[in-house]
């Protein structure tokens, strides 16, 4: 009836053997300079160094910050890096600093909390 397929909002990857990795949701992206940012990809570059979440909002991303140890470098000298990777402007990203990062009782980040945040 579904033809193999089972529509879910996942993104994943299958690897040589076969095997299937979800790696991001669908609706997880922002548009910034015309561009799609996947805000999963981003976080799980700026982590394990910093305890992080991103919410899209128009033409940026806000990014909740929460303390992380120290490293050499910050949250925002990271993510001006990034901003230069994917050729947008830096300020595209605005840091929102937070105590911690609501998580729901499932484990995942509670980003409807996030947006009340903003």
């Amino acid at each position: 009836e579904m033809h193999g397929r089972l529509e879910t909002g996942d993104m994943g990857r299958l690897d040589d053997d076969g095997d299937l990795y979800i790696v991001g949701r669908n609706q997880r992206f922002a548009k910034i300079a015309g561009l799609r940012i996947g805000l999963d990809e981003v976080e799980r570059r700026l982590k394990p160094d910093f305890d992080v979440a991103l919410v899209p909002d128009v033409e940026k991303v806000i990014v909740f910050s929460a303390p992380s140890p120290a490293i050499s470098e910050t949250v925002g000298q990271r993510l001006a890096r990034l901003a230069d990777e994917y050729r947008i402007p830096a300020r595209s990203f605005v840091i929102k600093e937070v105590a911690a990062i609501p998580i729901l009782p499932s484990g995942k980040i509670d980003f409807a909390r996030l947006r009340e945040l903003e």
